[in-house]
């Protein structure tokens, strides 16, 4: 959201020009979409979800919440490790059986459009934390990794090209199979 380029700098095609040409990457993201069920706009009921699960990946990163922080979808609060867990097990289930991470989202610099960082930082991240321990998923986070780059988030929610490319660094990091 909010970049000048969005096909070119984005983080998933940031991501696919970093891992080469062994790697097929799709972003499979939905504006405003809540990983809780009862949310707003729920990504059960994004056609990115379906088209997610028909790519048979071979990895997934999962960075949902920031939109369950705006305080009509946060009421839900109750199921979101519900929701994390039942997400989770949607993507191991697929026939390819793909690597799953959990991200925790980026720090949320400025309330916007109802999306409230004191939310995200006391209630959301503690409950990805928490899934990614009892489900013993990898976790990545991006929070930590932009503390104080306020400057790299021009709306104060959404990733400029700089932290779009950052991003992709950090998930080429992770993912990429180690060079021989």
């Amino acid at each position: 959201f909010g970049l000048e380029n969005r096909s070119r700098d984005n983080y998933p095609a940031a991501l696919g020009r970093l891992l080469g040409n062994r790697y097929q990457v799709k972003n499979f993201g939905a504006n405003g979409a809540t990983l809780l069920r009862q949310g707003q706009k729920p990504y059960w009921a994004q056609r990115a979800f379906e088209r997610a699960k028909n790519f048979a990946p071979n990895t997934v990163i999962l960075m949902l919440g920031s939109n369950d922080c705006k305080a009509r979808n946060w009421q839900h609060a109750a199921a979101f490790k519900t929701n994390l867990r039942q997400m989770i097990e949607a993507f191991q289930s697929l026939p390819s059986a793909p690597k799953l991470y959990l991200a925790l989202p980026t720090p949320v610099f400025r309330d916007r459009w109802g999306v409230r960082g004191a939310v995200l930082e006391a209630e959301v991240l503690p409950k990805i934390r928490q899934v990614s321990t009892e489900m013993s998923i990898p976790l990545i986070d991006l929070h930590q990794s932009f503390q104080g780059k306020a400057t790299q988030f021009p709306d104060g929610i959404h990733p400029g090209p700089q932290a779009a490319q950052k991003m992709a660094e950090i998930f080429a990091a992770v993912v990429a199979e180690p060079r021989r």
